[in-house]
């Protein structure tokens, strides 16, 4: 395996390697977003709910000082709730110098994957491709799409 590694190193055709994506679950649907944007995974805690908010907001929490705004994930896409889930997780991701809670049922992995599909092959309205991983279909959201829904 390493000869034909360098063999290809030669001939300078090396393929890159494959982004990292954080793969999650939201209402039994597989779902992923690129490792990059998420700064911290966060096991359940309290959140504080926002009078007047839509129902995808699930709350404020605290993170060592800081109060993050949550939303759930899994209604924001238009499947059931996440933050009822007793086990969930909260998803910290990062949009230029905000960063922004997303709840999810719960991480399966940390893994590198490939854009195999279209979005609509995806089955899940904000992604942007599909992909495989452990013989599951995954829809690879776009996370900047996700944000501006909730944000605006």
């Amino acid at each position: 395996m390493e000869a034909a590694r360098s063999d290809a190193a030669e001939a300078g055709t090396i393929a890159p390697a494959a982004p990292q994506w954080v793969i999650f679950v939201c209402s039994g649907t597989c779902l992923a977003m690129e490792l990059e944007r998420v700064q911290e995974i966060l096991t359940p805690r309290p959140f504080t709910r926002l009078p007047g908010a839509g129902a995808a907001a699930a709350g404020l929490v605290a993170v060592r000082s800081r109060i993050i705004t949550t939303y759930d994930l899994g209604l924001a896409l238009g499947l059931s709730a996440a933050a009822t889930c007793p086990d969930h997780r909260i998803l910290l991701v990062e949009d230029g110098v905000r960063v922004t809670g997303l709840v999810v049922d719960e991480v399966l992995a940390v893994a590198p994957l490939l854009e195999e599909g279209a979005p609509s092959a995806a089955g899940v309205a904000l992604a942007r491709a599909a992909s495989t991983w452990d013989r599951r279909r995954v829809a690879l959201l776009d996370v900047g799409r996700v944000l501006e829904r909730l944000l605006n």
